[in-house]
């Protein structure tokens, strides 16, 4: 199995998106996207929803895991070649790992949504990168994991520890928290 990566921004209130799906403006802060985009290039291949692919042109050249329930096991996108359909209740991760040729060395950048980011919990991440911003407020905004947790709290109850926290943007109020596996 690959190293398991989860990356989100999150407001005040543990909010990763407006309540409509799309990303607030205020979440685009430069510090977290160059973290953001340093971690995707370290990464062999990104798994997202299909909805919460990102907007960057790195996402576009790398392999992908797409999360979605319009497949019943796997498939190859037919719009990607480097792109894998996965549906969790079909297929394992390591079947998917194996089409998308991940080994156990490769890093696997989980980078939403919501219920993406649920699936993996449930799985376990090797480590979290969960930036909060505590100047931005998304009321009625879409959480980081299913059930509206705080994202700390979700973290800890799945066996992760908060290893290192260091502010990015004392200005914009950033904060990268370092999540990893006890």
């Amino acid at each position: 199995m690959p190293i398991i990566e989860g990356y989100a921004i999150v407001s005040r209130d543990g909010m990763i998106a407006n309540a409509d799906g799309s990303h607030p403006e205020t979440l685009k802060i430069e510090a977290d996207q160059s973290f953001f985009r340093a971690g995707l290039q370290r990464s062999r291949a990104i798994a997202h929803g299909r909805h919460s692919g990102g907007d960057g042109a790195e996402l576009s050249s790398g392999r992908r895991l797409i999360v979605t329930r319009r497949v019943d096991t796997l498939s190859i996108d037919p719009v990607n070649a480097k792109a894998v359909l996965w549906n969790p209740a079909g297929a394992s991760l390591a079947e998917a790992c194996r089409l998308l040729s991940l080994g156990d060395r490769d890093a696997l950048a989980v980078v939403g949504g919501t219920d993406v980011f649920g699936v993996f919990l449930a799985m376990g991440y090797d480590a979290f990168f969960l930036s909060r911003a505590a100047g931005v407020e998304i009321p009625r905004g879409r959480p980081v994991f299913p059930g509206g947790v705080p994202p700390q709290s979700a973290l800890t109850r799945h066996g992760m520890a908060l290893r290192e926290s260091r502010v990015m943007d004392a200005d914009k109020a950033l904060v990268l928290e370092v999540w990893k596996r006890v």
